[in-house]
């Protein structure tokens, strides 16, 4: 975070975790690509998302 006149900004996103229900017909690899596409490139603007950022889509599979 920085602080910008008493306002507390985020600079970036270390880690992300996503867990959702699921069909067990939808492969692991469609539902983390789905979740990237759909999900984290579509709510989180980029800015906050860089080279060392921590995915974990679905981690318990």
């Amino acid at each position: 975070y920085r602080d910008n006149k008493g306002a507390m900004e985020p600079l970036r996103i270390h880690t992300l975790v996503i867990s959702v229900q699921h069909s067990p017909d939808i492969t692991l690899a469609d539902i983390r690509h789905n979740l990237m596409e759909k999900v984290v490139k579509t709510v989180i603007p980029a800015k906050y998302l860089d080279d060392k950022t921590i995915y974990h889509l679905l981690p318990s599979g």
